[in-house]
């Protein structure tokens, strides 16, 4: 399970349109969780 997104939480994303397709919020949270940083990265359509 992840942990809540917090104020502390960094949001880091792609912008892009299309976007639903890229692996990058995919790759990027896998190293996230796995060096025990409180952040998230997500998909920004405009």
């Amino acid at each position: 399970m992840k942990p809540p997104i917090t104020g502390r939480t960094v949001v880091a994303g792609v912008a892009g349109q299309p976007v639903e397709h890229s692996l990058s919020p995919l790759i990027h949270n896998t190293w996230l969780a796995a060096a025990g940083i409180d952040g998230v990265y997500v998909p920004f359509a405009p």
